[in-house]
């Protein structure tokens, strides 16, 4: 099932919870979240110790941030290997480690 975007696009988020559970069942999952849409957002801003908010995280771009997924992995190429069988269509994954020490 799709949701509908504010462009009146849909997209397949909602499609990712089968592979989400698989995660969970395999141990990887850390945790994964959905966001609201971007005309729901507000973007804070602090420069020269003064804050500004503007409605919308109004971005140059045609992308958007659905929500996220944290996982375990053992190194960065578990974690492409993992991030690879996502069936979202429309899903862009990036693999970074937290930066945590080991």
């Amino acid at each position: 099932m799709g949701h509908r975007l504010s462009n009146g696009l849909t997209s397949d988020i909602g499609d990712s919870e089968p592979y989400n559970d698989e995660l969970r069942a395999s141990g990887h999952m850390v945790m994964a979240a959905a966001l609201q849409m971007p005309d729901q957002a507000m973007t804070v801003q602090v420069r020269d110790g003064k804050m500004s908010t503007t409605d919308g995280p109004f971005m140059e771009t045609k992308e958007m941030l659905a929500g996220f997924v944290i996982i375990e992995a053992r190194d960065l190429n578990e974690a492409v290997r993992i991030g690879a069988g996502r069936p979202a269509q429309l899903a862009t994954e990036r693999a970074r480690d937290h930066g945590a020490g080991n």
